[in-house]
């Protein structure tokens, strides 16, 4: 597999545009194709009805893969992309379902763009490793309504990031955890952090730079607020 430079309508049927394509399967990994650049459907494939059943989704070590069609997963609800370019992240349009999101190693990404974000209506657990370009989760001054499920939020290893959020934008309203580790740069916390009534547990760990801790007493909102940096 280490060789493979295309996956193609041959991945997806046998040559009958009657059959949906993998009507069982519920996981898939793709891992350490170094050569793989190219992901594509036949005109005669209905990728609406690719993997009815498909719940996990993960895809690693692809650095190569830039050309990725637009993908509609609706019954996915766990997928995590590590080690591949932006394009792969952005080519997920619509998961309705999906519950988890891990990104790690990402290249290219300065934050979640909107019509990525559009797609996660259901997404209760966000984690963002070693990004290391990214600088904000969402721009344009808006709060993605979408992410009102997101219970947790995790961030970690992103050395570009200064703020979470500018200064007009808020946390996923019915967020319980955030974990912020090992961002160096990171210089503040969200404003409206400790009116936050959803939020239980806080976790700020090694971020040397931070000097700001919104709320005159954020320590007494939380069940649990750890810093350590």
């Amino acid at each position: 597999m280490h060789a493979v430079k295309r996956v193609g309508a041959e991945f997806y049927c046998s040559g009958s545009t009657l059959e949906i394509p993998f009507p069982s399967l519920e996981i898939l990994l793709f891992d350490k194709m170094l050569e793989w650049e190219e992901w594509s459907f036949s005109y005669d494939v209905d990728f609406r009805g690719l993997f009815p059943c498909f719940r996990e989704l993960t895809i690693c070590n692809c650095p190569k893969l830039v050309s990725v069609p637009l993908l509609r997963l609706l019954s996915l609800l766990k997928l995590e992309i590590e080690n591949c370019d932006e394009v792969v992240l952005t080519s997920f349009t619509q998961l309705p379902s999906l519950s988890r999101l891990k990104i790690k190693n990402i290249s290219g990404i300065t934050h979640l763009q909107t019509k990525f974000r559009n797609g996660l209506v259901s997404l209760e657990d966000l984690e963002l490793w070693n990004c290391v370009t990214l600088v904000t989760l969402w721009q344009n001054g808006i709060t993605p309504e979408n992410l009102s499920r997101c219970k947790r939020l995790a961030i970690l290893h992103c050395p570009l990031l200064v703020q979470l959020l500018e200064e007009d934008q808020r946390l996923p309203c019915n967020l319980e955890r955030l974990e912020v580790c090992f961002c160096e740069n990171l210089e503040r916390l969200p404003f409206g952090l400790e009116s936050h009534t959803s939020l239980k547990k806080v976790d700020v760990f090694k971020c040397p730079k931070l000097v700001f801790l919104p709320g005159p007493s954020p320590v007494h909102a939380y069940t649990s607020f750890r810093s350590i940096c």
